[in-house]
């Protein structure tokens, strides 16, 4: 059986103005994407595509090579999923436009039968509207799209006082992980009384702590990518502060990472 090619990749560290920046930029660039199959994607990025992320410093300074290395990886993972959803929706475009040309093709004897046996059929205006009402009804009823549409009135509720779809994320990663870490602590033997009014960074105290008695302390970095900004945290639950792009995504990763854990 033939072996599925892996992904190869590099990764270089950077650091921003230490005038401006908190954090050390990572570029990931992957070298083999024709041997991974991306054939329209080569037509818009060349033989290799790259992307950075970024790691806050405190986060950085506490990792080990092994940490830095699996955080490159994953992030090449994403780039990717990425690459993949682009080679999808390229492929889907080539085979329409195929289609279509092969319709054109065969055009002409559609067209002749049309016209030696019967007269071409116009579908009045009326009939158009009904079935277009009725596929809108059916998407819009759906489950899913209740979901989404739920989400964006909340969203436009939050638009209202200045908020927009990175604080609406951030905040809900935020309140997520929360959630999960009481549960966690309910689950081991911990009380409504014990998790009352404790914020989040002394639930993280109790997690290690617990972590400590079941004789598998958690590992001081695990603590560290776990706490994350004190501050941060009340400006945007509390103050209304709209995250950049890359502190929702990092609050993103941080959260995911949590809850992973947590499993």
């Amino acid at each position: 059986m033939k072996k599925e090619p892996k992904i190869r990749w590099t990764a270089k560290e950077f650091v921003p103005d230490p005038g401006t920046g908190n954090e050390v930029g990572m570029g990931v660039t992957i070298h083999n994407l024709a041997e991974l199959g991306f054939k329209h994607v080569l037509k818009r990025v060349g033989k290799t595509y790259g992307e950075d992320f970024h790691i806050p410093i405190e986060r950085y300074l506490a990792m080990s090579e092994e940490d830095k290395r699996r955080a490159c990886e994953k992030h090449a993972q994403k780039i990717l999923a990425t690459l993949a959803e682009e080679e999808k929706g390229m492929e889907q475009v080539e085979e329409t436009a195929r289609m279509i040309s092969n319709e054109v093709v065969t055009g002409e004897l559609a067209v002749s039968q049309v016209q030696e046996e019967k007269p071409l059929k116009i579908v009045d205006k009326e009939s158009v509207q009904k079935i277009v009402t009725e596929a809108k009804k059916l998407v819009y009823e759906s489950p899913d799209m209740q979901k989404v549409l739920i989400l964006k009135e909340l969203l436009t509720v939050a638009e209202n006082y200045g908020l927009d779809e990175k604080w609406f994320s951030t905040a809900g990663y935020l309140l997520i992980e929360e959630v999960a870490l009481k549960r966690w602590l309910l689950h081991y033997d911990r009380t409504e009384q014990d998790l009352k009014k404790k914020k989040y960074h002394e639930l993280v105290e109790m997690l290690e702590q617990d972590f400590k008695k079941m004789g598998n302390p958690i590992n001081a970095r695990d603590i560290s990518r776990f706490l994350g900004e004190r501050e941060f945290r009340n400006r945007v639950l509390h103050e209304g502060y709209n995250p950049t792009p890359k502190e929702a995504n990092e609050t993103k990763e941080m959260a995911i990472g949590l809850l992973e854990f947590l499993r």
